[in-house]
Formats: structure tokens, C-alpha cells, sequence
């Protein structure tokens, strides 16, 4: 058997697909096979060399030169080797096939892939392996949120997924889902908090090897900033449980697009009140109560004096954006309180509530959380609430005739 028709046995055109010459843009239309003096065999296009077949033996080179033509066909047939293909161009194949009116989700997938692009640039997906991939996520670490991290994974699967399904190419995910990070489930205790409010309203420096506290000085504007976002999320999330990007585009005042929260009537809307009805049933608008709305609007007017637009903000005025979930990690680990994510102020708040007593319908409102995840998830309902209406007829049961 030669060495064609053993490939063709192995896969046919896919195997001659999975010849570098397809996916890097060859057009084998004018090939011929020349033997040079050396006795080699080598693939030229017309005149201009191409590639050595590595065989003086006449069949072999045949072999290679027949498969090697048959890329015309499976490129016509749309035969392609994901594994072959740079990693980048996956990349962008997947923002460009992401609708026009879908802005957040390109917005978002951008910058995921964007995070990821100078790590795997000119690397080929099947060289992309789990091993090579962690080793990626690790360098990624010493700048971005293990949160920020894991979407850039997320991301990039999805990305594979829409080019294969488009190029009509086998799927191919060499590197797995990934963990979700620490913290989503993790409740932030107590301490934990009140050294995060000591730290972020004063300019003490908490060192955690030794639990100690020391001055720390004159705050930068930069420091300053960042310790005042820190202590806003926490204020905010706690007791409201939203959704750490519900505030990285929050305003003092309505926008088209984004959150806003109106110290006039205490209302925090998570969403514009345009949005879509299933955008606004998973984070809905919510009453602040006294005590934290009499905190917000000291926050709304030191902001109007400074002219701030944003609730959440960079020290140069920008909108947090995912900033926000990053700084407020770092911060977690400055403190020495490990596996603490923003999205962990929300598992705190459900949690503290459902300890209260809280029925979960007032948590849906609150929170945004549909009453059949609190059922599955943290095996909460309105049953403790509601039994009680029933014990006089559950007694009259006993007295019935």
C-alpha cells in the first residue's frame, strides 16, 4: 500500500486539509514535481520553490505531490483542520460573526480575546493544549482577576465553537472548561468586611503575616480613588447582592445603556429602564433602604461638587468597566483575604438573608434571582413563611367529625 492510499484509508481529503499549504492560503493550481541534482524531490508553483518532499525515491515523491494537489479539492469541498488554524484568526472570525446590534456582547468578547491575544499570538490551536493553556492562565494572574481570567477561557472556547461550526470542521477544544474561580460561593465573614471598610475609609495598611495594622500616609489620588471604588462595591453589594457588572458603567443619571441610581426617589436601577424585560427581571430595580440610601447620596454629592458622572470610576473619570472587578480582587489579596470575588457579595448577601428568615420572594425582588434558583441552590422557599397560615386547620383536623 502506498503512502496515498494509506491516507486516504486514514481520512481522505481531511488528511490532505491537514497539510499546513490549506489553512496558510496555498493555491495549488500550477504545481509540477522537479528533481533537483541533489536527487531530491521537491514541490515547485511554476518555477518558485514550495516545499522538499525529503525523498529521492521517485514513488514517494509521487505520494506527497498527488496528496498534496488533492488540498485543491478538499479546499473546494470546505474541508478544513481546525488544529492548523492560528489561534487569531479564530479569534476574529468570532467578533465578526457577532451581530452589529449585540454591542455589549462584542464589547465583551473583545476584550476577553483581547487579554488573551499576546499570549497565543502565531500559536496554532492544536498547539493550545490544557498544560499550555494553564500555563498561559498563570501569567495572565500576575495582571488580571482569576474571575477576569476564567472568561477569557470561556471566551475563547466559544470562539472555537463558532469556527468550527461555520468552516463545517470536526469540533476541536484541546483545553477543557476550567474551573470556576474560588469565591463564587464563599461568604465573606465579618472581620473580613470590617477590615475591608477600615482599610478603604481611612489611610491605615493592614499587613496580613502579621495582623497588624500601620499608618500608611498621605493617599495618591490614584490610591485614594481605588480605596473609595473598593468600599462603594462593598456598601452596595452587601446588602443588595447585585451583580458586580451591573456597576461598572453605573451613573448618577439615566443613560441609554447602562445602570443608574436616583438619590431622589432612593431607587438603584441595575439596568436602563428601557432594557429588555429578561435583562430587568434578572436585575431589577431596587429600593435602597434608609440607612444605605442616606450613604449614597453623601457619595452623590461629593461626586456633583467634583463633577464625577460615574458611581464607579477610574481616578481619571472613566467608567469602571471590568477595572472594578480587578482592583477590588487585588485588594482582597492586599488584605490577606483569600478566594474573594465580587460576585462573593452577592452568595453573602442571598445567604445572610435567607439566615434572617427572609422569604424568598422578598430575596427575588431584592437581589434579582429567580425563586426557583433559591429553591435548587440554596434550598430556600417561601414554606417557612406560608405553613403558618395553615396550623389552624391543620389543628381543626384533629377535632374534625
Amino acid at each position: 500500500m502506498t503512502f496515498v492510499q494509506s491516507e486516504l484509508r486514514r481520512g481522505g481529503l481531511s488528511a490532505a486539509a491537514a497539510f499546513p499549504q490549506v489553512v496558510d492560503g496555498e493555491k495549488p493550481d500550477h504545481f509540477n514535481l522537479f528533481q533537483r541534482k541533489s536527487g531530491i524531490y521537491v514541490i515547485r508553483n511554476h518555477s518558485v520553490y514550495v516545499k522538499s518532499c525529503k525523498t529521492r525515491d521517485k514513488q514517494k515523491a509521487e505520494d506527497a505531490f498527488m496528496l498534496f494537489g488533492m488540498q485543491t479539492e478538499a479546499r473546494q469541498e470546505g474541508i478544513f483542520d481546525p488544529r492548523r488554524t492560528l489561534c487569531t484568526d479564530i479569534m476574529d472570525y468570532h467578533v465578526s460573526q457577532i451581530s452589529g446590534d449585540a454591542t455589549h456582547a462584542l464589547k465583551n468578547d473583545t476584550e476577553r480575546l483581547g487579554r488573551l491575544r499576546p499570549h497565543i499570538e502565531g500559536m496554532k490551536l492544536g498547539a493550545l493544549t490544557g498544560k499550555v493553556f494553564a500555563a498561559i492562565e498563570r501569567r495572565m494572574r500576575r495582571t488580571y482577576a482569576a474571575s477576569v481570567v476564567h472568561a477569557s477561557r470561556k471566551a475563547m472556547r466559544t470562539a472555537i465553537r463558532t469556527w468550527c461550526n461555520d468552516h463545517s470542521a470536526p469540533l476541536v477544544l484541546p483545553f477543557g472548561p476550567g474551573k470556576e474561580p474560588d469565591g463564587r460561593d464563599r461568604v465573606l465573614e465579618g472581620f473580613e468586611r470590617d477590615r475591608v471598610r477600615r482599610w478603604s475609609t481611612g489611610t491605615e495598611n493592614y499587613d496580613p503575616e502579621t495582623d497588624t495594622w500601620s499608618p500608611g500616609g498621605p493617599l495618591s489620588c490614584i490610591e485614594r480613588n481605588r480605596r473609595e471604588m473598593v468600599y462603594r462595591v462593598l456598601t452596595l453589594g452587601l446588602p443588595t447582592g447585585t451583580r458586580g457588572g451591573k456597576f461598572a458603567k453605573m451613573a448618577w443619571k439615566r443613560t441609554a445603556k447602562f445602570g443608574h441610581i436616583d438619590v431622589g426617589t432612593g431607587i438603584m436601577h441595575r439596568c436602563s429602564p428601557g432594557t429588555k424585560a429578561p435583562a430587568l427581571k434578572a436585575a431589577p430595580a431596587v429600593l435602597l433602604s434608609p440607612v444605605l440610601l442616606k450613604e449614597v447620596r453623601g457619595w452623590a454629592e461629593r461626586d456633583a461638587a467634583a463633577r464625577e458622572r460615574y458611581v464607579f470610576r477610574r481616578h481619571d473619570g472613566e467608567p469602571a468597566g471590568d477595572w472594578l472587578s480587578d482592583t477590588f480582587c487585588q485588594a482582597m489579596r492586599d488584605l490577606g483575604i483569600e478566594d474573594v470575588v465580587v460576585h462573593t457579595l452577592r452568595h453573602t448577601c442571598i445567604t445572610a438573608l435567607i439566615e434572617q428568615g427572609v422569604s424568598a420572594s422578598v430575596i427575588s425582588a431584592i437581589v434579582g434571582i429567580s425563586v426557583q434558583s433559591l429553591r435548587t441552590r440554596y434550598n430556600h422557599s417561601d414554606s417557612a413563611a406560608v405553613q403558618p397560615l395553615g396550623h389552624v386547620h391543620m389543628d381543626a383536623v384533629l377535632t374534625r367529625h
